[in-house]
């Protein structure tokens, strides 16, 4: 779930352990979206236009 942004819709980007894009969309406080179809593996997510937005995240079935 995400939380912790200002008011508004801010734009997402998910990148695999090689960098590149795998998921982009838009995010509000207390959204939730779904990781069906990443593989096994890191990530890095990143709202954009946020300080300090980047986050490690593993997916892990």
């Amino acid at each position: 779930m995400i939380s912790g942004l200002n008011e508004g819709v801010w734009p997402c980007k998910m990148y695999d352990s090689q960098g590149r894009i795998v998921l982009t969309t838009e995010v509000s406080n207390g959204q939730e979206f779904s990781l069906y179809g990443l593989s096994d593996g890191w990530y890095t997510l990143q709202i954009v236009g946020v300080l300090g937005s980047a986050k490690r995240v593993i997916v892990q079935r």
